[in-house]
């Protein structure tokens, strides 16, 4: 969601019998960092 110049992100993750913790955790990360960078490369596309 993004308001004015604020953005919040929410990720989450599959938690499965044979996960392993720390990709879980690694692979949620890197799906909520995705979204701050797309809405900064629309930003600049746009003259922001």
């Amino acid at each position: 969601m993004v308001r004015g110049e604020a953005a919040m992100v929410r990720a989450g993750a599959g938690v499965m019998a044979d996960s392993i913790p720390e990709r879980e955790e690694e692979e949620t990360r890197g799906k909520a960092r995705a979204m701050p960078l797309a809405v900064d490369m629309s930003h600049k596309a746009n003259g922001r």
